[in-house]
């Protein structure tokens, strides 16, 4: 969603949606994080990247399918 005109997004995204959803990803974000901050292991490591994608591949699909405006 970089560039572009910032009022025409506006209008097609529903914010209160977009904020919430990006609010709860950052603490699950911020969650992983703390756990993967006590772990050492390789497996561990690969485990909270492929986390991390998931989760924001999650809320970009939530972003496209809930919080577009009809």
């Amino acid at each position: 969603m970089g560039g572009g005109d910032a009022q025409k997004r506006r209008k097609q995204y529903d914010q209160k949606k977009m904020e919430k959803a990006s609010g709860v990803a950052m603490i699950v974000i911020g969650i992983a994080t703390g756990i993967d901050s006590y772990t050492t292991g390789m497996f561990a490591k690969i485990g909270y990247t492929v986390f991390l994608v998931l989760v924001l591949i999650a809320l970009v699909a939530y972003f496209k399918m809930k919080c577009k405006k009809q």
